[in-house]
């Protein structure tokens, strides 16, 4: 006899109600590109059968963009922004943070924090990675991938650089509900997408989980949760 596998339940929290109603994250199959779209079938080979474009939507978990936004950076690696929710902020990582990586004098690091927060009660890693693919001007962004969970840490932020202009300053708009970020879930079983709109003293006690650190916050919190419940496992009185 085959059981089916339990789903696996992840949970977005946002405190924006305009987020909430409007934007709030899918199934990538639901969001395919319009120019992908637009392709006429004939008998030339094209975009219109690309399997791993395809595929990267139809296996993704897509964020979409929550409000117009417009950022501008200089040669010199100043940057402006102005998000139309009045709310969003970008902020930067000090290039010495980096070492020699993407040197400062050519590129720009920005870092968008989404409206989001998540959370999964099982240890299962995302990659996480821009949506190239609803960019015209593909050379606008370089996406920075990586690898997270939301078990230990709830954050969603969207990092990435910005190739600085030898000359005129370079401009960037992003419109609500593009595509923004691809989330891959590296797990068979099924994920069931859930949400819930929260205050901002509940957002920021799901992000932090209550912990209060000064610096590497996700390793000494999950070492601290992976101690305790070790703990109650070998209590031979359960106490919990």
């Amino acid at each position: 006899m085959f059981f089916k596998k339990k789903p696996v339940k992840l949970t977005f929290f946002t405190n924006d109600k305009n987020t909430f109603n409007y934007f709030k994250p899918r199934q990538g199959s639901d969001m395919l590109p319009s120019w992908w779209k637009k392709i006429g079938k004939n008998n030339l080979p094209t975009m219109k059968g690309c399997v791993g474009l395809t595929n990267a939507y139809s296996s993704s978990i897509i964020i979409p963009m929550w409000t117009d936004t417009e950022i501008k950076v200089k040669p010199d690696g100043q940057y402006f922004y102005q998000f139309f929710d009045a709310k969003s902020t970008i902020t930067t990582h000090p290039p010495h943070q980096r070492g020699d990586f993407a040197p400062h004098e050519k590129f720009t690091h920005l870092k968008i924090r989404t409206p989001w927060v998540i959370k999964c009660d099982e240890d299962i890693k995302f990659v996480f990675t821009q949506n190239v693919w609803s960019f015209n001007n593909v050379d606008d962004f370089i996406p920075l991938t990586g690898v997270v969970d939301f078990k230990y840490q709830h954050s969603v932020n969207v990092n990435f650089f910005v190739s600085n202009p030898s000359e005129i300053d370079r401009d960037i708009t992003i419109e609500a509900n593009t595509p923004f970020v691809f989330l891959y879930p590296q797990t068979e079983r099924e994920v069931v997408l859930e949400f819930k709109l929260v205050t901002e003293k509940e957002m920021e006690e799901i992000a932090t989980d209550g912990f209060c650190f000064s610096k590497n916050n996700y390793h000494r919190k999950k070492k601290i949760i992976e101690e305790l419940k070790q703990h109650q496992n070998k209590c031979p009185f359960g106490v919990k």
